[in-house]
């Protein structure tokens, strides 16, 4: 079973922001999960109430810890994304590029019917297969050893 955390949490982590703490009233944009050696990104972006330098610092973040050593594998989980502004899609896609520049398998799951749409006339779901369900993608990603 995946342990469920939220992160970026600076306090918990000693990760740096830019310069800048956090205040602890933000609610993070990505929440993560680990099972093994793949981390499971789970974008939680609502268009109305976020702020681009957020997303920036923890996409950012989340991109150093994708170049730990013990991760191999990256699933985005994108059943709570409710955005997908080009901010949203270039911090996703940059996710996606860091963990394949590492060596390791990207793979989208749980996305809706319409983000789904959105995501195949970008021609995304022809560089990273889209599953239905985070257990299919799990699959296919541990597969890859």
């Amino acid at each position: 079973m995946a342990d469920r955390v939220a992160f970026p949490n600076v306090e918990a982590t000693g990760e740096e922001w830019a310069g800048a703490a956090v205040p602890s009233a933000q609610s993070p944009l990505f929440c993560i999960e680990q099972a093994g050696q793949t981390l499971i990104v789970i974008p939680k972006i609502n268009g109305k109430v976020f702020r681009y330098t957020q997303l920036r610092n923890e996409a950012n973040a989340l991109r150093r810890k994708l170049g730990h050593h013990s991760i191999d594998g990256l699933i985005l989980d994108l059943h709570a994304l409710n955005y997908l502004g080009a901010e949203v899609i270039g911090a996703v896609v940059a996710l996606a590029r860091k963990m394949e520049d590492l060596g390791g398998r990207t793979v989208l799951c749980c996305a809706a019917p319409q983000l789904t749409e959105a995501l195949t006339k970008m021609g995304l779901h022809r560089l990273w297969t889209l599953f239905d369900t985070r257990k299919e993608s799990l699959a296919a990603v541990q597969s890859r050893a």
